[in-house]
């Protein structure tokens, strides 16, 4: 699902958060693994790109451990076979995503964002690895932010639901269910002022779940 341009107000400036593509997929077991021709979106000069990376695959889980978007190096947020990336990428419409990991590793998919502010806050990065439903709690965010959400299972197959507790909705961007590994990715933009949420997820599957939630604040 391509979640097109969300033209709204931070700061005093316009955020332009945008999904930029669909789904990425690579069945490739090198170290690391290349994945061309990702959409990361109109070049700005204070455009940062946040790629949600799901690895595992029907042979066992894996972590990122570092990854370049256009070669340029990321701050890396991971948690068992999820893992969130971001860094300022002013230039290109597309650009190479590589990733180094450890574990076992025979699948991988990611969905690249972009958004253009000149100073970005991390409010919040919580992680969980859970045998079962769970709720990451206690999660910082504001009005004008972006949060992202980024959940799997590695080697096995379950259903994903997940929750947003304010009054701002979660939205599901894509979802991947099957050969071997399960996740799910989405955002929320929270118009409420500075506060904590909670985000619960569901799962129908088997299996240790490894999520993360990041929360974005900016300014001018």
């Amino acid at each position: 699902m391509f979640a097109g341009h969300k033209l709204r107000r931070a700061g005093g400036f316009d955020l332009d958060f945008v999904q930029t593509g669909s789904l990425k997929t690579s069945t490739s077991t090198a170290n690391p693994v290349v994945i061309t021709l990702v959409d990361i979106g109109d070049p700005h000069p204070q455009r940062m790109v946040a790629v949600l990376i799901n690895t595992g695959g029907s042979i066992g889980e894996s972590d990122v451990l570092t990854c370049t978007i256009g070669g340029v190096s990321t701050t890396v947020v991971h948690e068992r076979s999820a893992a969130i990336c971001y860094a300022k990428v002013p230039t290109g419409t597309t650009a190479t995503v590589s990733f180094t990991w450890s574990g076992a590793l025979d699948q991988t998919n990611l969905l690249a964002y972009r958004f253009n502010t000149r100073e970005t806050t991390t409010l919040d990065a919580v992680t969980a690895s859970v045998f079962g439903n769970h709720t990451i709690a206690d999660v910082e965010c504001e009005d004008g932010g972006v949060v992202l959400w980024c959940t799997g299972y590695p080697g096995t197959t379950g259903t994903i639901t997940a929750s947003w507790n304010g009054t701002d909705s979660l939205v599901y961007d894509t979802a991947h269910l099957g050969s071997g590994m399960s996740n799910r990715k989405g955002h929320v933009l929270p118009t409420e002022t500075s506060t904590i949420r909670d985000l619960p997820v569901t799962t129908g599957g088997v299996g240790n779940l490894g999520t993360i939630v990041l929360s974005f604040a900016f300014s001018t």
